[in-house]
């Protein structure tokens, strides 16, 4: 529903448009860390593995749930992300571990919607997949400069956890 992106934040022109808009259109009803499933959030890493780590996790977590799923894989694309903001910092997670939790997002998804109302852009967290590295949650594409494909990666799910991943294709 691209109506859920205000025209004046809608990125048009700029490259990997649709991936900037994707998150915002396509709304994970079950919500995620800063939302409850009222609106959405593009979420990026620092760094590949971050973003790997996190991604993992989420995609094991759903195919937990799948009940009789004995195998399977899903190919994943990483992106190039390039946005220009301030965000609300939340690092380190030791300062604020109400919003760090790994497992419960209430207190993280209250302030996801209080800097949401605010109108606020997003914000700059601790990995808790990968301590130590960075999170972005972007509550609006307006910032997002550019997205472009970077590689492929296949997760592997072995009946009980994904299992492996593998980088099936670097693109230039």
């Amino acid at each position: 529903d691209l109506n859920r992106v205000p025209a004046a934040e809608r990125p048009w022109g700029i490259p990997g448009c649709n991936y900037a808009l994707g998150p915002f259109v396509h709304v994970n009803p079950a919500g995620s860390r800063f939302s409850d499933g009222a609106y959405g959030v593009f979420y990026c890493a620092d760094r590949m593995a971050t973003a790997i780590a996190e991604t993992r996790y989420h995609q094991q977590r759903y195919f937990q749930r799948v009940e009789g799923l004995k195998y399977d894989r899903i190919v994943m694309r990483g992106l190039r992300v390039h946005f220009s903001a301030t965000l609300c910092d939340i690092t380190p997670a030791s300062r604020y571990p109400q919003w760090h939790d790994p497992d419960h997002y209430q207190a993280p998804q209250q302030l996801g919607q209080q800097l949401y109302q605010l109108h606020e852009t997003g914000l700059h967290y601790e990995s808790v997949r990968a301590p130590g590295s960075h999170c972005y949650a972007l509550l609006t594409p307006q910032p997002i400069e550019a997205i472009t494909p970077s590689a492929h990666y296949e997760y592997i799910w072995d009946g009980e956890k994904i299992a492996h991943t593998l980088t099936i294709r670097r693109l230039s």
